[in-house]
């Protein structure tokens, strides 16, 4: 049997309605009662619950705040979660995919995480659901491929149904046009904004990005305020520690004996908006310290009297190498050029240094590594390799913390 492909409702190929959900996690409105009986009446499939011996089962026992968030999507293209640790969100987002993937003819899904084990994590949930469908549901779509990166259903000749699970850089995905998107724990992903320029083009129709709080910075916080200000495409929704049930305050006080730090237990278990962007001590820099040295342009030529350093952290393989120029002949001193190459051979990377220190001149460092000293050595122009310890490094820090904080640095519009 193969299921005939159900359009959504018209208005899930809507922009996103700017007015935020209701705001209760454990409260359905009416409008989310019909989406979410739209969605109960048309697919069952079953999500591995770790936290029981007994997996839960979309349509029957879900927390309303799953609920919230699957009926929320029938009618919003963008949602932006702020949450309390386990309370099912990327779970959620997990039977969301699988249920594109079901109810659409050639449909594709991605799902992003922090780590390449995160993700195929949430890519095995899914594999999960589809494993243990009811019938006509299970025998309606065949497996055409399947691993740990990616599970491929075939509803019929050219019509494949792929859900893909990726590991979240700043090249995730990017040739590829998703239907449904999940961003999984987005505050902690580094250079979540240069991963979000690359993935933001793909999406066609959802998009849901998800995390716990991690400090007033960062690109997860700059979404979140853009939603609420109502200037992004995103609905926000607060998700609170109350948020699943079978939690009560003799339940918080029991896992707060578990956190030496009350601000980390503030972080990681909510019950308003400010304490889950509590600033984690983990943080060398304080709020708003980056984005105010981001604030403005300060790319530039070089000038008459300007006075530059360079300096360049070579990387091999995967790892990009970075070099910046900073005018040093006023306060505060500026990034006027940024390069940043990923993969590139040893030659194409010496003559864009080359190129860099003919345009600006000053002093040019490159840090003493392997791949450092074979750059140094096959240079044109004159370069002072730099050794990094642990003690160098941790006062290369405090001495940036203290420009940044004093406002004697400007980093420009880089990543």
């Amino acid at each position: 049997m193969v299921i005939k492909t159900i359009e959504l409702p018209s208005s899930s190929r809507r922009g996103p309605k700017k007015q935020e959900p209701n705001s209760s996690p454990l409260i359905l409105s009416q409008s989310e009662t019909v989406a979410w009986r739209w969605i109960n009446q048309n697919f069952h499939f079953r999500i591995d619950n770790p936290d029981s011996d007994e997996p839960g089962r979309i349509g029957l026992g879900l927390w309303p705040a799953q609920i919230k968030i699957l009926a929320w999507l029938q009618t919003h293209d963008r949602l932006i979660g702020l949450k309390a640790r386990k309370i099912g969100f990327s779970t959620a987002g997990c039977g969301f995919a699988l249920w594109v993937a079901m109810l659409n003819g050639q449909s594709r899904s991605h799902l992003f995480s922090t780590t390449d084990t995160e993700a195929t994590g949430l890519l095995e949930r899914v594999q999960f659901g589809f494993d243990t469908l009811d019938e006509p549901w299970k025998s309606a779509l065949k497996v055409d491929k399947r691993n740990e990166h990616e599970l491929v259903l075939s509803g019929g000749r050219n019509d494949f149904r792929v859900i893909q699970a990726f590991p979240t850089t700043e090249y995730s995905a990017r040739p590829e046009s998703c239907d449904f998107a999940l961003l999984d724990e987005w505050a902690f992903v580094a250079k979540a904004a240069n991963s979000w320029k690359a993935i933001e083009p793909s999406l066609v129709k959802w998009c849901m990005m998800i995390s716990t709080g991690y400090g007033p910075q960062g690109d997860f916080f700059k979404h979140w305020n853009g939603a609420k200000a109502g200037k992004s495409q995103f609905v926000p929704a607060f998700f609170p520690w109350r948020a699943r049930p079978g939690r009560d305050e003799a339940w918080l006080e029991t896992k707060r004996g578990n956190y030496s730090d009350e601000e980390d237990m503030r972080r990681e278990y909510p019950e308003t908006e400010a304490d889950a962007w509590t600033a984690s001590k983990e943080l060398v820099f304080g709020p708003g310290v980056i984005d105010a040295a981001c604030a403005v342009d300060t790319d530039e030529a070089p000038r008459p009297g300007g006075q530059y350093i360079h300096g360049w952290d070579v990387g091999r393989l995967q790892d990009a190498s970075v070099g910046m120029v900073v005018d040093v002949s006023r306060v505060p001193y500026r990034r006027v050029a940024y390069r940043r190459l990923l993969s590139v051979p040893y030659p194409r990377l010496q003559q864009e240094t080359e190129d860099l220190y003919k345009a600006y001149g000053g002093m040019l460092y490159i840090e003493d590594n392997a791949a450092g000293k074979a750059v140094i050595e096959n240079l044109r122009v004159p370069a002072t390799g730099f050794t990094t310890t642990a003690k160098s490094k941790v006062d290369a820090i405090s001495k940036l913390k203290l420009l940044l904080e004093h406002g004697h640095l400007l980093l420009g519009n880089c990543p």
